[in-house]
């Protein structure tokens, strides 16, 4: 069940093509329900979050830690950066099919690569690679 609130991903972004309506509602209300989870642990802001939507990568811990969060506690990646390709096909909305499980799984390995030593910074390279392959599409819970 934790994997599918890795939709908030997909969902409530500025600088992304898709809406809600292109989720199940279930799926929408599960997502914000991880949205506030993360915030909370974090302590992102909304202003952070916000930003980050629009592609501005220079955040803080507070950012980088709930991007971590959302991709680790919806189980979209693990530990070892392994990504649940999956999960991936099974939360994209349909005009987007398939699109994201590859640049997902390189962006990813990009990350694991990086020679860096803290994981939030692994992450946060990997998110920064998907938007820089794809900003028009680019998801941000």
């Amino acid at each position: 069940m934790l994997k599918y609130l890795f939709l908030l991903a997909f969902i409530s972004t500025a600088y992304c093509a898709l809406d809600e309506k292109d989720f199940p509602p279930k799926l929408v209300k599960l997502a914000k329900m991880m949205h506030f989870e993360c915030q909370t642990i974090t302590g992102a802001t909304e202003e952070e979050i916000k930003k980050l939507r629009k592609g501005d990568f220079n955040g803080s811990d507070e950012i980088k830690r709930y991007a971590t969060c959302c991709w680790l506690h919806s189980g979209l990646l693990d530990v070892h950066f392994n990504i649940d390709k999956d999960f991936l096909l099974d939360i994209e909305p349909e005009k987007l099919k398939g699109k994201f499980v590859d640049l997902y799984e390189k962006c990813a390995e990009k990350g694991k690569n990086s020679g860096l030593p803290k994981f939030i910074e692994k992450v946060w390279i990997a998110k920064k690679c998907i938007h820089d392959a794809d900003p028009e599409n680019f998801i941000v819970l």
